[in-house]
């Protein structure tokens, strides 16, 4: 079963000032794109993920051994920037639907609402899809801290 995903308001991807991060999302978009299924796509997201966690700590300590004032913990300026991260990726990978769990993983951190409720909706649809979403948190540990640390807008589905 898929869920389409509906026209987007509003562009993560054109709102970003800088165009690294345009070449960033264009780079990354791109090496999904030649990926076969989710499945791959879900490794490659998680390493990418994991690797902007890693970027942001350093910059952070970077920035406290300058003597530079940090407003926020490395953790929590992560956690506020991979909706945007995942939104501008997934705005210019443009799927027309959901069809896995992966993919729906993936689409509930978007900072696009229309990805986040295609992937609500798809996850909803089957009681297979809430149990295999279940399973996929259970497997991936990075994501599931990923969800609990940032998305209390998903909590539901951590504990339903």
């Amino acid at each position: 079963m898929v869920t389409p995903i509906p026209p987007l308001a509003k562009s993560v991807y054109s709102d970003v000032s800088e165009d690294s991060y345009r070449n960033t999302f264009d780079e990354l978009s791109a090496r999904l794109a030649a990926e076969n299924n989710w499945f791959a796509r879900k490794k490659l997201l998680l390493n990418t993920l994991k690797a902007l966690e890693i970027v942001i700590q350093h910059e952070n300590l970077t920035a406290r051994k300058a003597g530079e004032k940090v407003e926020e913990e490395p953790r929590a300026e992560f956690l506020k920037v991979v909706p945007y991260f995942i939104g501008g990726i997934l705005e210019k990978l443009a799927e027309p639907e959901i069809s896995s769990v992966e993919q729906a993983a993936f689409y509930v951190l978007s900072a696009h609402p229309e990805h986040q409720e295609a992937a609500e909706r798809w996850v909803e649809a089957d009681p297979k899809h809430m149990k295999a979403f279940r399973k996929f948190l259970k497997a991936n540990t990075y994501y599931k801290n990923l969800m609990e640390d940032g998305a209390e807008t998903y909590s539901d589905f951590l504990t339903a």
